[in-house]
Parts: C-alpha cells; structure tokens; sequence
C-alpha cells in the first residue's frame, strides 16, 4: 500500500480513506477506516 507524502491533517485523512480501500480488509474493518478519516476531516473544519 502507497504512502500518503505530505505534513498536513489532509494526508492523514488521506491515509485512512485509502487504507479502506485495501481489497483483504473486511467490510467492518473498511468501514472503521472511512469512519474515522470522517471523524479527523470533521474535525478539521470547525
């Protein structure tokens, strides 16, 4: 799986929504990932 390059909350959230879409993953484990990319990118808009 590819790295996320860069320093910012962004690439972080990045990583998550990516990971998700790791084919092995189950379908709880993707939508663990994608749940809490939203829960940081909430975060960031406040």
């Amino acid at each position: 799986m590819p790295f996320e390059v860069g320093n910012t909350m962004f690439h972080v959230v990045n990583v998550y929504t990516k990971a998700a879409q790791y084919e092995p993953l189950s379908a709880e484990s993707k939508f663990r990932l994608q749940k809490t990319g939203g829960q940081i990118l909430s975060m960031l808009q406040h």
